[in-house]
């Protein structure tokens, strides 16, 4: 069960509140739909109800957020978030890409991308640590079989998986976006913003400057999310 309590917030930088004491209660199983006009605050009760505001993204919270009667506040990879204390925010600039990697790692090993072949998941964060990093997944039931379920079998190499994931190219400079071309493939990478909060101010410039192909850049700029979202584009 997911609460919120005379939830309001804040995006930093910002003087006026976009929530404002808001109470909610969803029950375990319940589908909610959210409605409302641009604007409304719609995505932003998303990311605090996820907890990914303020926990990722900063900001102020006022209220509480409970999941089965927990407060989720300081939520951040929990386990980590002793190790995540001090200065630098590492709970987000090294906790936001590793939950993104371990979660792509769930879908990968519990067999989800086997169960659902036509599921389109696009990661943020350049995918985290696990484009720079897949080929030890092929390793893992090998070294450990003790820490594999012998019941699930997956299809293919988990590295190959990765391959079939799609990301957004905010990973902050040339080199680094050249490198997670060669990693997926440009047709795996779209433009990413994280607007309104300024981590790339200029992501068509990222991308324009990145030292990759004119045929790669086009892709990343708005072609791979065309076809995505099954946009049409006038020729």
């Amino acid at each position: 069960m997911l609460q919120l309590t005379g939830v309001s917030y804040r995006y930093a930088g910002y003087k006026t509140e976009v929530l404002h004491d808001i109470d909610l209660r969803f029950e375990d199983g319940e589908i909610v739909g959210l409605v409302g006009p641009n604007e409304a605050g719609k995505s932003t009760l998303c990311l605090v109800a996820s907890g990914l505001a303020p926990a990722s993204i900063g900001g102020s919270l006022r209220g509480e957020l409970t999941i089965d009667g927990e407060s989720t506040a300081g939520w951040s990879t929990p386990q980590l978030a002793e190790r995540f204390k001090g200065n630098g925010w590492i709970s987000n600039t090294i906790g936001n890409p590793l939950d993104t990697t371990i979660a792509l790692q769930h879908l990968i090993f519990e067999g989800t991308l086997d169960k659902f072949p036509g599921l389109k998941v696009l990661a943020a964060h350049g995918g985290g640590y696990l484009p720079s990093y897949k080929a030890r997944g092929d390793f893992a039931c090998f070294v450990s079989p003790q820490n594999c379920n012998p019941n699930i079998v997956l299809k293919k190499k988990p590295s190959e998986y990765v391959n079939q994931l799609h990301f957004d190219a905010m990973v902050f400079t040339g080199e680094g976006l050249r490198h997670l071309v060669s990693q997926v493939g440009a047709s795996q990478l779209m433009l990413g913003t994280d607007h309104p909060i300024p981590w790339e101010t200029a992501p068509v410039d990222h991308v324009m400057g990145a030292p990759i192909s004119d045929e790669e850049k086009a892709a990343i700029l708005g072609e791979n999310a065309a076809k995505l979202f099954g946009i049409k584009v006038a020729g």
